[in-house]
């Protein structure tokens, strides 16, 4: 296989809040891999609450942060982590040009009405409680796929990520 050009899109949390991202690095070691902090794409400080920073993130950061990432060179896979799923679906409606996009716990999708153009898979835990329901899916025509006895936190966990994210992501016929 020969090496792919990756992105990865941070949750709110942002990449120094987090101590699960070298599991993305690691396990996608042998291509080229390029991680957004959603907080530094929507100019949102780490210093603020959890709650503060979604606020900001749905008042305006989404689609600054989408613009932002929308001027980026193109990918091969682009793979965003909840609100990093948004911000990724909307970069690609703004012209950001992803051979595959997989998008995990992203549920603000939820109030999306237009599919962007490519490859696109969503992935959401059986629990978590605000993940697109059936006829949303059924709907957009998305290949949305529900990961039993999982929740909105799945994407942090190294064996998912190897067991689930990366053989979406790395799929043949890229």
């Amino acid at each position: 296989m020969s090496k792919l050009k990756v992105g990865v899109v941070s949750d709110l949390y942002g990449v120094s809040q987090s101590d699960w991202w070298s599991y993305y690095t690691i396990l996608f070691s042998n291509h080229d891999v390029t991680i957004f902090d959603s907080r530094n794409l929507a100019s949102i400080s780490s210093e603020l609450s959890k709650e503060d920073s979604h606020d900001l993130f749905i008042k305006a950061g989404i689609e600054k942060a989408a613009l932002k990432l929308a001027n980026y060179e193109n990918f091969d896979v682009l793979i965003g982590l909840s609100v990093g799923g948004v911000i990724g679906w909307r970069a690609i409606h703004l012209g950001l040009s992803v051979n595959r996009f997989l998008a995990v716990s992203a549920t603000r999708l939820r109030y999306e009405n237009e599919i962007p153009q490519g490859d696109i898979t969503l992935l959401y835990g059986e629990s978590d409680p605000y993940k697109p329901d059936d006829k949303w899916a059924t709907d957009l025509k998305v290949n949305m796929k529900i990961i039993p006895n999982a929740d909105h936190n799945i994407y942090m966990q190294s064996e998912f990520i190897e067991k689930s994210i990366m053989p979406i992501a790395l799929k043949s016929g890229s």
